[in-house]
């Protein structure tokens, strides 16, 4: 029988969330043919026995023999997949009942590539602790850069020849699930939304490190988000004309990150002005306040940043 949508969900040592992330791709989408890929990498928790214990056809359970990271996971699930969609799911995260049906219809019905909704951001008990509402864009990559829409997995369910198109790299340190959504948005696909909220991303608390360190891990966070959207947009010229409206909200999306760098390496901050400025000569940053607005365009963003910085920089390290 025809399997209508795939959910490939890494894991490791997680087999208590594992539980939930499996259960909610079956509840309410008995109109579908859902197949859950498993893919174990490694675990040493009794996820094997667990899953084998449940003897049930719908779930194929792949299992790498050393821990390789959830790219490589990911890479091989969607090797082994059979739907005709593709849903990417962390197995600490889940879905809503009924959502996996909903978004097939709408890419079924649209015949989009791509289909995304909203989602809520939960603690580790499971309590709501916000919603990225993604909404409706014209198109992916520049909602992608701006970060309206949001790149967790199961955010999108995906036609599986442009879930193929992509390739989660496992070499990629950091904003791997965005690394991966640009791939495809790049591509220029035809995306639909859906109002219904797809599910639940969890976040999990973790130990905290030096004010130091965390400025180095964030500056190089911002670097790398950087090259990944620009790689995306010369990706995306390369393929197919850019429009203007395409261009300037690519650049707003880049303002953000280079703005955010300024206070940790004021040279590499006025370098993504240039290239911000390649991608689309007459942009100017968004300011909320007036005389910033007024020396950008009296002295230029560049000097108007290095007037501020000094303050910028003092607030970081407090």
């Amino acid at each position: 029988m025809e399997t209508d949508v795939s959910v490939i969900i890494p894991t490791y040592n997680r087999v208590s969330f594992l539980k939930e992330a499996v259960e909610s791709c079956f509840e309410e989408n008995d109109d579908l043919q859902v197949e859950v890929v498993v893919v174990d990498d490694g675990s040493t928790d009794g996820t094997r026995e667990w899953i084998q214990g449940l003897n049930d056809d719908r779930i194929t359970y792949l299992r790498q023999s050393e821990n390789q990271g959830a790219q490589v996971a990911r890479n091989t699930g969607l090797q082994t997949a059979s739907g005709d969609t593709i849903k990417f799911l962390d197995s600490d995260d889940y879905l809503y009942p009924g959502v996996l049906l909903e978004q097939w219809r709408m890419l079924t019905e649209t015949g989009a590539d791509v289909c995304y909704g909203p989602i809520d951001i939960v603690d580790g008990t499971g309590r709501i602790q916000g919603r990225n509402s993604n909404p409706a864009v014209e198109d992916l990559l520049a909602g992608i850069a701006t970060g309206a829409v949001s790149t967790y997995p199961h955010v999108f369910l995906y036609q599986a020849e442009m879930a193929r198109r992509g390739i989660w790299q496992p070499e990629v340190p950091y904003h791997q699930d965005t690394v991966y959504a640009l791939t495809i948005a790049a591509r220029n696909p035809l995306c639909v939304q859906v109002d219904t909220c797809v599910g639940a991303h969890r976040t999990h608390e973790r130990l905290r490190i030096t004010t130091q360190k965390k400025q180095i891990a964030t500056s190089e966070k911002i670097e790398k988000k950087f090259e990944y959207l620009v790689d995306a947009f010369q990706q995306r010229r390369q393929q197919s004309t850019v429009s203007d409206d395409v261009r300037k909200e690519v650049a707003r999306g880049l303002w953000q990150n280079a703005h955010k760098m300024a206070p940790h390496d004021f040279g590499r901050f006025a370098s993504m002005y240039r290239q911000i400025r390649n991608i689309s000569p007459n942009f100017s940053p968004p300011r909320s306040q007036l005389l910033l607005r007024m020396l950008d365009r009296i002295i230029g963003p560049v000097l108007a940043e290095r007037i501020v910085n000094p303050v910028r920089t003092v607030k970081l390290n407090i």
